[in-house]
Formats: structure tokens, sequence, C-alpha cells
């Protein structure tokens, strides 16, 4: 068993090598880029491109795709508006329901302040 051991020890240093030759990095480096920000840099010239795209993308759609392309845009945009209001009426419900709740919890459970 021992040389079992030796064995699988021998074969991962002979895959660690062979990876790290393969990615060029020293065996002590990681091959995966944590830091976030290097990531984004490396997507926004894509994005950037996408998005300078768009406007011929849209001219060389047929007026039925035009006309396809707006009512879409109309319906997400007024999707996300209906979900902004949404939230806005959650937040003032709660808070109703929390000052509702501050004054019945004064007036019931709060032990009584003497009056000066």
């Amino acid at each position: 068993m021992n040389s079992e051991d030796r064995d699988l020890q021998r074969r991962l240093r002979e895959l660690e090598e062979q990876v790290s030759r393969q990615t060029n990095q020293g065996p002590g480096q990681t091959p995966l880029n944590t830091d976030w920000r290097s990531g984004w840099n490396q997507v926004k010239p894509r994005i950037e491109q996408m998005l300078g795209n768009l406007p011929e993308w849209y001219r060389g759609l047929p007026s039925l795709g035009k006309a396809g392309v707006v009512v879409v845009g109309i319906m997400l945009g007024l999707s996300a508006l209906r979900t902004v209001f949404s939230l806005i009426s959650l937040a003032v419900s709660l808070t109703i329901l929390g000052a509702i709740g501050y004054i019945g919890y004064k007036l019931f459970f709060a032990p009584n302040s003497p009056d000066k």
C-alpha cells in the first residue's frame, strides 16, 4: 500500500508540472483569477462593442422586426416600472404597518411613565 501512495504522489506531481507548463505559470501560482475588477476589465470592452453594434443591428431589421423590438422594449420598460412601483408600495405598506405596531406597543404594552 505504501508503494501505491508513492505512485499516486509521483503521478500528482507530474500532473501539476504538466498543468503549470501548459498555463505558463509557476507551480505556486493559481491559474484562476479571483479579482473581479480584472474580470470586469476583460468583459467591459466586449459589452461596449456589443452596445456599439446595436444601432447597426436595429437598422438592418425589417419593419416588422423593428416594430417587434419596440413593442418588446415597451413591455420590458413597463414591467420594470411596475416592479419599481410595487417595491415602493411595499415599502410604504411596511412603514405604515410598523407605525401602527409601534403605536399599539406604546399604548398597550409599554410601561406607563409617570406624568410630569
